[in-house]
C-alpha cells in the first residue's frame, strides 16, 4: 500500500476519512477527499490511542490497526 499522507486526495483519502468519522475523531465535513489539518490530527490521535508512533501519515502498519 502506497503511505496516504498530507494533501493527498481521491477515493483512498476519503476512505480513510471515513473509517476515521466512523471512530469518532474525524467531523462529518471533513469527509471530502483531501487530506488536510484535520485529517491529519485525526490521524495522530488514532496513533496516540493504538500506541502507534508519532505520525499524521498512514502506512501498512497504521491501515493495519
Amino acid at each position: 500500500m502506497e503511505t496516504i499522507k498530507r494533501n493527498d486526495t481521491g477515493a483512498a483519502v476519503k476512505d480513510v476519512q471515513r473509517k476515521l468519522n466512523q471512530l469518532g475523531l474525524l467531523d462529518d465535513a471533513y469527509v471530502d477527499g483531501t487530506f488536510g489539518e484535520e485529517t491529519a490530527r485525526a490521524v495522530r490521535e488514532f496513533c496516540f490511542q493504538h500506541r502507534l508512533p508519532d505520525s499524521e501519515d498512514v502506512d501498512d502498519k497504521v491501515w493495519a490497526s
